[in-house]
């Protein structure tokens, strides 16, 4: 069994915990959240479905199913992906300890960093474009 700290050494960044949807969303997912508090993935999708109502107040929460290995070979599941808000909500859902405590601090982080990195990158302006870059 891992320790607090080792079990927490691949979030500290925060990169593997907020990605960038393609539409522009800051997300985390349902399996990080229960990777980084060491909550079965099963109880974390719960407490997301059985509180849906008050998740899809801070808009839609998306289910999809991904691909995974097995020692038998592929399997699929579910994972919610979360918004800001859904994260903070389902992060106010679950039972504190220091584990949970732990991660919710990071996960807070991960949003802020990601949004400070995100509004540090100079916007795109089309019109900069020279014709050797065209």
């Amino acid at each position: 069994m891992l320790n607090n700290q080792e079990a927490h050494d691949d979030y500290t960044t925060g990169s593997m915990i907020v990605q960038q949807s393609p539409e522009g969303e800051l997300t985390t997912t349902s399996l990080i959240i229960a990777e980084g508090t060491q909550v079965q993935h099963a109880s974390v999708l719960r407490i997301i479905r059985d509180n849906e109502e008050d998740f899809e107040e801070f808009g839609r929460v998306r289910f999809e199913i991904r691909p995974f290995e097995t020692a038998g070979g592929m399997q699929n599941r579910t994972i919610a992906v979360l918004n800001r808000e859904h994260a903070m909500l389902l992060m106010t859902y679950m039972r504190n300890n220091i584990i949970v405590r732990q991660f919710k601090k990071q996960l807070v982080k991960a949003f802020t960093d990601m949004e400070r990195r995100l509004a540090a990158k100079p916007a795109f302006d089309p019109s900069q474009i020279t014709r050797l870059e065209m």
